[in-house]
């Protein structure tokens, strides 16, 4: 084996990062707490609501019923 005047280019080895991704812990739980929160918030005020409706049409479904009678 002789020794060669051809110089190889010189390649740069890509080695790929990976990012590092919290898996689990107490930060995700507290991103998502105001998230909750405010789907909370919604269902919440969305049955007080239907609450309040259903129990006005029903007051006022009675009012009338005895007035005709």
């Amino acid at each position: 084996m002789g020794v060669s005047n051809h110089k190889m280019p010189k390649t740069r080895v890509r080695r790929r990062r990976r990012r590092r991704r919290q898996q689990g812990g107490l930060f995700p739980l507290a991103a998502l707490i105001p998230a909750l929160i405010a789907g909370g918030k919604a269902v919440a005020l969305g049955a007080a609501g239907g609450a309040a409706s259903y129990g006005a049409k029903k007051g006022l479904e009675a009012a009338f019923r005895k007035k005709r009678r």
